[in-house]
């Protein structure tokens, strides 16, 4: 089960330290944004123009404060509607845009005010409501209203001790910094409360797939259990029942138990994946990482498919150098092998080929297996590695439970490792497992 402590961050500047995560909480946090944006740019609108009536009354004209509230007005409507046009994956341009329109917004303020002369009790007060309105509801995240806050804080001072000196804006100092302070304490909170609600909704949805996967594994177990597994043992024991009671001939005995063989095959291979995954599930899923030669186990599984592979008449091409090493637990790298093997004798015709080799990157070791079987098409591709794969019957009939792949990817996920496909149908396909290199050494 996925727990809090995963998604842990940092509590002054508010980011997770995985750049996954961050860009999930963005993606997450973007429908939030843009909607207190819009929320607060109508809001905003509104009450600009019920402030030309109050200016009116003040001093007695509304030339002058129609043209100012009007103008920051479309301001935010400009904004409004450029709001609208983001998606979630432009949340970084999103958060530029709208740190743009601020400040034009707050600035047009700043030009307004020292060309139309009724300062005393206007602009001070405008100033802090609007700039506590855009910080703690205009979508802004919690950095970009430091950068927001700070510069507002001091384009203040240099307007009004520089620019145009005022005794009353000057008055109004202690106001404005207790303003940005209260609207940063508010924009951190409300940051805050909106990534611990992202962890919670993380954390439900993994444990939701979580007992989703239990569930469909157990529902597959059992139709294996009851299906799969069931028919060879009952073909098997009508066989050995025939044989006893004489009715049938040695010679097809010999026929039907050569049939027999691949199911009983495929039978043991489930079931020792099944008592090896049991097993972990159980003591806790215990990795025991080891150096293990890749060629020695690659060798060794090889053998333990021999006639098979004989009996396909596949041709075995191995190009992977002696004595080297990956670092992993080595039963479900076996396991990993094995079960990759299966499948491309499974899925390979007769007189195929399959072959296997190793790749070394800058920062990852690569262990490959080739074939040239029918190939996979990329709709099945997509589930290929989970709980939902459907075994698909093999060139001769061979049957699967189609829980192979979804293992392998657990294990080699298990030893720090990934598993991927190439495949297309008609053409084969290519397994591979890639491990980090500092898992990798010369023996």
């Amino acid at each position: 089960m996925v727990g809090q402590e995963t998604y842990n961050y940092n509590k002054i500047f508010l980011r997770f330290p995985e750049k996954a995560t961050e860009q999930s909480f963005r993606i997450f946090s973007f429908s939030y944004d843009r909607q207190a944006f819009q929320v607060m740019a109508i809001a905003a609108i509104v009450v600009n123009l019920v402030l030309v009536l109050s200016d009116y009354s003040k001093i007695g004209q509304w030339e002058g404060p129609l043209l100012m509230r009007g103008c920051l007005s479309v301001i935010l409507f400009g904004g409004y509607l450029l709001s609208k046009q983001f998606k979630p994956e432009q949340h970084r341009g999103f958060q530029e845009a709208l740190l743009l329109i601020d400040f034009i917004f707050i600035y047009s303020y700043f030009i307004g005010m020292s060309l139309i002369p009724y300062h005393a009790y206007t602009f001070p007060n405008s100033v802090i409501s609007v700039v506590f309105f855009v910080v703690t509801m205009g979508g802004l995240r919690f950095l970009n209203a430091m950068i927001f806050l700070a510069a507002i804080e001091i384009s203040y001072f240099i307007f009004v001790y520089v620019i145009s000196p005022n005794d009353f804006w000057m008055s109004q100092s202690v106001a404005i910094l207790v303003n940005g302070a209260l609207s940063m304490a508010v924009a951190y909170l409300i940051e805050r409360a909106r990534r611990n609600i992202f962890i919670k909704n993380q954390i439900v949805y993994q444990q939701k797939e979580e007992l989703e996967t239990a569930d469909a594994l157990k529902n597959k177990l059992f139709s294996i259990l009851s299906h799969d597994l069931r028919g060879p043992l009952n073909k098997l024991i009508a066989m050995v029942d025939m044989s006893r009671k004489e009715h049938i001939t040695a010679e097809e005995f010999k026929v039907h138990t050569a049939r027999l063989e691949g199911e009983m095959r495929n039978t043991a291979s489930f079931m020792e994946n099944m008592l090896y995954w049991s097993k972990s599930l159980m003591q806790g899923f215990e990795v025991r990482q080891k150096k293990v030669d890749i060629k020695e186990l690659l060798d060794h599984n090889i053998m333990a498919f021999a006639d098979a592979i004989a009996a396909k008449n596949i041709h075995l091409s191995i190009d992977v150098r002696e004595n080297t090493a990956i670092l992993a637990d080595e039963e479900m790298l076996s396991i990993s092998l094995r079960n990759i093997l299966s499948n491309a004798i499974k899925f390979t015709p007769k007189g195929g080929t399959i072959s296997a080799g190793q790749r070394v990157g800058d920062d990852y070791v690569e262990l490959f297996i080739t074939d040239n079987g029918i190939g996979i098409d990329e709709e099945k591709q997509k589930d290929l590695f989970s709980i939902k794969n459907i075994s698909t019957p093999g060139t001769e009939g061979e049957k699967g439970t189609g829980l192979g792949l979804y293992l392998i990817r657990e294990f080699t996920e298990k030893n720090g490792g990934q598993i991927a496909v190439e495949s297309k149908p008609g053409k084969g396909s290519t397994f591979s497992l890639r491990f980090p290199k500092n898992g990798f050494a010369v023996l």
